[in-house]
Formats: C-alpha cells, structure tokens, sequence
C-alpha cells in the first residue's frame, strides 16, 4: 500500500517489488484515485466518522438526563409517613440497660424501624400500622472467646425477639400517648 506524500491519501491496495515504490502493480478490482480525489474521499470518511461519535455522544447524554430525571425509584414521595413512638422496657422488673428494639410490620412487607434502648428507654420514627416489637440485648461472658475476643451471649430470651409474641400499633396522626410503649420482659 502506498500513502501519497503530497496529501497523505490512500491510494489502494497495492504490490511492490524489489522494496521500490516506483516499481509497484496494481491489485485487480480497486479504483485507482487521484490525489485530489484521495483528499475528498478522506475527508468524506473523517466526516463520518465525527458524525457518527457525535451522534453516539447526543444519545449518551440523553440517556443520562432521562436516568437522571427518572432517578433510581423509591425518592421521598413513595416514603411512609414517620411517628416519633417512644417508651420504657424492663427486664426481671428493673429497666433494661441497654438493647435494641425494632418494630417489623406485622404482614412481613416492608422494612423494620428501629431504635436503641439505654436505661430502659427509647424513642425513635416508625411507619403506622400494626407491628411485631423484637427486643435484643446482649451481656459479656466473664470466660474469654476461644480467639481472645470478649464473648457475649443474649440476655433476653428468645421469646422477646426470634419468637416475639409482643405487638405494637402505631397509629397514623395518633396522639403522643398512642405511640407511647411499655415492654417487659423476664429471665424465665
């Protein structure tokens, strides 16, 4: 293949003998241009070709504004109303150290509120409706993990969180004494 010097054009397929461009045979079946033609011809595909990468740029930024504007779903207008629920929880009748307490919708759907209890109180937002109440709270092993760590085990029986029986209803546009709590719970 030979490039013209005078305008960097492609001028075809072609053969050279003895490494001499002067020495060259024409392949059957390609046009032979000239050099002015080569120019126009190179022209013609450079400007295609910034067509083309011009028009894959439009539609890539139009498909980011529309993710954009469409955004990932779920925004504040599909968020669930949110009650401040408060209250008191006891163990063996003194209030609970500290734990933790969640209120999972009573069907399953949906995601669990939830809240910190220290000195046997708490108060965090929760959605309306009828909830499960689970309440976990943990206490160290005197006895060291087999890995050196300090072990912990559950203080609060099984039937206050993985079993929970304990309910909660949580009232849309309910007073501060509808959502107002009062949990408590035993060793045995």
């Amino acid at each position: 293949m030979v490039m013209s010097r005078a305008c960097g054009a492609f001028h075809g397929p072609e053969k050279t003998f003895g490494g001499s461009v002067a020495a060259t045979q024409r392949l059957p079946g390609f046009p032979v241009f000239s050099a002015e033609q080569s120019a126009w011809r190179n022209h013609f595909l450079v400007r295609k070709a910034e067509v083309v990468m011009l028009s894959q740029l439009k539609l890539g930024l139009l498909t980011t504004g529309i993710l954009v504007l469409c955004g990932c779903g779920g925004g504040v207008a599909d968020a669930p109303d949110m009650f401040e629920v408060k209250g008191t929880v006891t163990y063996d009748g003194q209030p609970l150290e500290s734990g933790q307490i969640l209120f999972i919708n009573a069907d399953g759907s949906g995601r669990p509120d939830a809240g910190q209890i220290t000195n046997g109180e708490f108060s965090f937002k929760c959605a309306a409706g009828e909830k499960k109440v689970e309440i976990t709270s943990t206490r160290e092993v005197p006895a060291e993990a087999p890995d050196g760590l300090p072990d912990y085990v559950s203080l609060i029986p099984k039937e206050y969180n993985t079993e929970s029986m304990l309910k909660a209803s949580v009232k849309a546009g309910g007073s501060a004494e509808d959502h107002t709590f009062k949990f408590e719970t035993t060793s045995k």
